[in-house]
């Protein structure tokens, strides 16, 4: 069904028959049916909790308002995260792939798709398939190419290798340097089998499944002030129970020396480094206070005069989901919180950059901390000499307002 002809149900009539509003909850159920089960599940409960608190008119409203925000900006976010059904591997097309592979890569990209409704044991599965893949692949290659030159066939093995790492929306390791002949046959063998172990695939799997259902959440309003602050609460309730079997494993193991036989239970070692927040805390205050002392003996030795200089970093207000309000922010360009973290990270290197040109010196640190949406913000201090100062604020004045001015459509790809 079209977006038009599910709009029309908005102006329907108030009192409908029992037929017309079946078809009417049928044709909802058949609008979302393409969209994850997970957010599926979420707008149909919405279209339904309305018909019970204020009747069809109000579910016909719930289910066009919907359509015409939620589902444009779900669709858009999938879209980052799937693999179109028709892109395959190069490797695929270059006549040295064995016979079944089109099939199954067909048959693992289908998977990969699905993973935002599956569980772990659905990627540890889809994982160990995709090493075994490559695996084998590998030992076809080394077949094939039997008579070529040992470099010229773990360059192909990488290439191989890393064209399918991409299809599944990893990054290669290594992939600078051998797109620069940089690696020797030594690393190029580390890197090779990285893409083909479990443990690589398992742990990307992980996350990126993980990433993709809160920007989902975050889409569609589940992660901001009024909902659920930072992130999503089924990451949370998932944190909670991860952290919870840790802590009992490590409760019931022990770390013992092997000179002196002394044990010591491993959650204490655990609490009593920065896995502790109070510890973690008393690092960072440590490493600041550091680097005032630092300060303070380059001022000693070069007679200069650095000071500190504390800064916040909030992105532009196209990064932002949600506003404070509640409301959605229409300027929103589709940016996860990782697009938002690179955001910054690209900027900071640009205004260093300019600085250095400038001859400016500086250090310091940063945090990263999240808005009610999930969208990170940058609290740092920077120290710099007092000369510097004004040029260092026009820098970064510079390059932080430099997007405010920019245009961005939602769910285009932020900052290019």
């Amino acid at each position: 069904m079209v977006l038009n002809d599910l709009l029309q149900y908005a102006g329907g009539p108030l009192t409908p028959s029992p037929e017309e509003q079946q078809q009417f909850f049928d044709d909802a159920r058949q609008a979302f049916e393409s969209l994850p089960r997970l957010i599926a599940k979420k707008f149909n409960d919405r279209v339904s909790s309305a018909y019970r608190l204020k009747g069809f008119a109000g579910a016909q409203e719930k289910f066009s308002d919907t359509i015409r925000h939620d589902l444009r900006l779900v669709e858009l976010t999938s879209q980052i995260y799937t693999i179109a059904p028709g892109e395959l591997p190069g490797y695929l097309f270059g006549g040295l792939a064995s016979d079944d592979v089109y099939g199954a890569v067909r048959s693992m990209t289908f998977r990969f798709n699905a993973l935002v409704d599956g569980d772990e044991s659905d990627a540890a599965l889809l994982a160990q398939d995709l090493a075994e893949f490559l695996c084998g692949e590998v030992e076809h290659l080394n077949r094939t190419l039997r008579d070529e030159s040992a470099q010229e066939l773990l360059g192909v093995l990488y290439s191989m290798a890393a064209g399918v790492t991409e299809h599944f929306k990893a990054d290669p390791p290594e992939w600078d340097r051998f797109t620069r002949k940089k690696l020797s046959p030594e690393q190029l063998k580390i890197a090779i089998s990285k893409m083909i172990s479990v443990r690589f695939w398992s742990r990307h799997f992980r996350t990126f499944t993980r990433r993709w259902r809160e920007h989902l959440y975050i889409a569609v309003g589940d992660v901001r002030r009024q909902r659920s602050v930072i992130c999503s609460p089924q990451w949370v309730q998932h944190w909670l129970a991860s952290r919870k079997r840790g802590r009992e494993i490590m409760a019931e193991t022990d770390l013992e020396d092997d000179e002196t036989g002394e044990t010591l239970p491993l959650l204490s070692a655990v609490d009593a480094s920065v896995s502790n927040n109070e510890k973690r805390r008393a690092e960072m205050m440590t490493r600041v206070k550091g680097m005032e002392e630092l300060a303070e003996l380059d001022n000693l030795a070069q007679d200069s005069d650095y000071i500190g200089l504390f800064f916040t970093w909030t992105a532009p207000r196209q990064y932002h989901a949600w506003l404070e309000t509640g409301r959605r922010n229409r300027k929103w360009n589709g940016a996860s919180p990782r697009e938002t973290q690179r955001y910054f990270t690209r900027t900071f290197k640009n205004c260093s950059t300019a600085l250095a040109r400038r001859g400016v010196h500086i250090f310091g640190m940063h945090i990263t901390e999240s808005h009610h949406d999930g969208t990170p913000h940058w609290h740092g201090v920077i120290f710099v000499r007092r000369e510097h100062e004004s040029t260092l604020r026009e820098v970064f004045e510079t390059y932080a307002n430099a997007e405010n001015c920019s245009a961005h459509k939602p769910g285009a790809s932020p900052a290019q």
